[in-house]
């Protein structure tokens, strides 16, 4: 694949196939990830952002050796900025790939890729230098952005997320990433806690998170944010004091 990099179709063939081969077979992948193909994977995908027949083959790959070890060393801080960048071409206003008769099934490979791409993430952000990457490359957006993406957050995808948040709220080095970066992560915990229904078990597992995140940072900085210029955190901050306010019977107090 690496000796014909500017064959598109040629790329997409052999993604595809790299795919399905690390896919259930131990053997397989570890043998797979014993050569250079983690980094010619993230190489492919800084290469065709617009091409997500190639992007969606190269996370699920990604994906599929995330247990090997060897391919674990493999992934870099780059890494970190070309899966954020891919989900961002992916997923913006004037990605064509959601146009056409097949929607339900784009729709359904969309949710697909981000779960891939986001699981990989999560992992990732275990390393503080590459979850510091995330956070200054704009990640809590991204995935602020993803969250209201529409037609591409079925359960496992959600799920995936809250793995991503999670890892990077139980270290001391990297939940401290949430009020960095003009409280982006906050922001985004916010809009969240904000957007989900409050009876559902993901509204009651990320608004945990932020309240584990408020006993040791927020709670110091919540007035801060709120004298930011920035419209959208200023009303988040206030929606979720409300949302605290409406909670306290279920052991949600962080007011």
């Amino acid at each position: 694949m690496e000796e014909n990099l500017q064959l598109p179709s040629f790329v997409a063939t052999a993604c595809d196939a790299l795919s399905n081969v690390c896919f259930e077979n131990e053997k397989q992948r570890r043998l797979t990830a014993q050569t250079k193909a983690v980094p010619l994977l993230i190489s492919t995908m800084k290469k065709y952002f617009d091409k997500f027949g190639i992007q969606y083959a190269c996370a699920r790959s990604l994906g599929n050796l995330l247990s090997e070890p060897r391919a674990q060393q493999a992934f870099d801080e780059e890494a970190v900025r070309v899966l954020l960048e891919s989900l961002n071409s992916q997923f913006s206003a004037d990605s064509q790939h959601m146009k056409g008769p097949s929607v339900a099934k784009q729709q359904e490979n969309q949710g697909l890729f981000a779960q891939h791409v986001i699981t990989v993430l999560s992992f990732l952000v275990g390393d503080p230098k590459k979850a510091a990457i995330f956070a200054s490359s704009g990640g809590f957006v991204t995935m602020k952005n993803l969250y209201l993406a529409v037609g591409v957050w079925e359960e496992n995808t959600r799920q995936s997320l809250l793995s991503l948040i999670n890892n990077m709220s139980q270290n001391p080095q990297t939940a401290k990433l949430f009020i960095d970066n003009l409280y982006e992560g906050y922001d985004m915990l916010c809009e969240l806690v904000s957007e989900a229904d409050p009876q559902s078990q993901f509204f009651l597992q990320v608004y945990s998170i932020l309240t584990a995140l408020e006993r040791y940072y927020i709670g110091r900085v919540s007035h801060k944010a709120l004298q930011q210029d920035n419209v959208k955190l200023q009303e988040a901050v206030v929606s979720l004091i409300a949302i605290g306010a409406r909670t306290k019977d279920k052991g949600l107090d962080i007011l």
